[in-house]
């Protein structure tokens, strides 16, 4: 409650107009081409993993792969290697979900604004209709429990977050404020942008949420890639969480993570050239993770943390060798995270060449990987992440 009056202090009549309908609602709602090459070729130490302590693991499948099998007759079976895939190999079914642009999401697409292009002037109303459209599609079961995505990136809730191709989202905000007052200072201007955006924003993502929670109770919801780390290109050897900076800019977002119900953080690798700064990159990744959710377990909150990740570098479109795997889903299950979620587009099985490429990777590279790492867990979680 003290959110929504904080709301009502900053925010203009129709922003307090959507309040309303926010309670009313809450109330009522029960790439390029690709050229990949398998490399293989690593040494017996490096396929070797060392498991650090015991934890339940479980990998997702989270990749549309069924094409392959309906149009190609190539069946890419990840399930005998204990990885979780729903029934028909998709973005959505009864194990995991992912919902790309639910609702009526604002945004700046070549050039254009959709939905009003900033959360300012979204219409919330329409917005939850559609969200509740959009859900009732995906998930048509009410009773999953499964792991559910939603997959929002065009902008970021915080104004300082929004720069290089994210700073069209300042400009809308600017121009928005100064049409009203064209008299006003270009510092008031601003200032005023940047809280009516922050609130906007904040409103939207908690309404979005809060929604897709009271409509499937059961999932495990929360929003791809937070927390952000922001250490691309600045991994720094000896450290091992994210900069001072990302970890501020993550301790203003702590309300985001308190309306999730899991966590999901993203360690996609750009190319196999330095083994030490993937390690690097997701080390820090993986340690702002836990420092947030040690965070919500000393507000009350506990929940899971699932580590995305692709099996494609960036760069040149290879799979991942072996010393990347154990960079990305080893270290997961070492930190004793929940698991990983093994994301990828269709692209992956555009035509029957992919989709041998797919098949022969996961055989003789991931599936046997995946396999042993399960197989080194026996023992249940600890009670923080179970």
């Amino acid at each position: 409650m003290g959110f929504f009056l904080f709301c009502c202090m900053t925010f203009q009549l129709t922003i307090l107009f959507n309040i309303n309908i926010y309670r009313s609602i809450i109330a009522r709602v029960t790439p390029p081409t690709l050229n990949w090459r398998v490399n293989t070729r690593l040494s017996t130490s490096e396929e070797n993993v060392t498991i650090k302590g015991k934890n339940k693991f479980s990998v997702y499948w989270n990749i549309p792969s069924q094409k392959c099998l309906y149009k190609y007759g190539i069946n890419v079976d990840v399930s005998k290697y204990g990885i979780i895939t729903n029934s028909h190999d998709g973005w959505a079914g009864e194990y995991i979900t992912i919902l790309p642009h639910p609702g009526l999401y604002p945004q700046v697409v070549n050039g254009t604004s959709v939905y009003g292009g900033i959360p300012q002037q979204t219409n919330l109303r329409d917005h939850v209709t559609q969200l509740l459209h959009d859900v009732n599609g995906r998930i048509p079961n009410k009773t999953f429990d499964g792991l559910v995505i939603i997959d929002y990136e065009a902008w970021q809730p915080l104004w300082s977050l929004n720069f290089d191709t994210r700073r069209i989202y300042q400009e809308l905000s600017v121009d928005l404020v100064k049409k009203r007052h064209p008299d006003w200072s270009p510092e008031k201007i601003i200032s005023t942008a940047k809280v009516e955006f922050e609130n906007s924003a904040r409103l939207f993502l908690d309404l979005t949420i809060r929604t897709a929670i009271a409509s499937r109770p059961g999932g495990r919801w929360g929003f791809y890639h937070y927390p952000y780390c922001f250490n691309e290109d600045t991994p720094v050897v000896g450290k091992t969480g994210c900069s001072q900076g990302a970890m501020a800019t993550n301790n203003k977002l702590l309300w985001l993570f308190q309306s999730e119900r899991a966590l999901y953080p993203s360690a996609y690798l750009h190319s196999p050239s330095n083994n030490t700064h993937n390690r690097l990159f997701v080390d820090a990744r993986i340690a702002e993770t836990k420092r947030i959710w040690e965070m919500l377990r000393k507000e009350g909150d506990v929940v899971p943390a699932y580590l995305y990740c692709t099996l494609l570098y960036k760069e040149n479109k290879e799979f991942y060798n072996l010393v990347d795997l154990k960079n990305t889903i080893a270290k997961a299950l070492n930190a004793r995270l929940n698991g990983v979620v093994l994301w990828a587009n269709h692209k992956l099985a555009k035509d029957e060449v992919t989709c041998y490429q797919l098949r022969y990777y996961v055989n003789n590279v991931l599936g046997p990987f995946v396999l042993k790492l399960l197989n080194q867990r026996k023992s249940p979680p600890p009670d923080h992440l179970s």
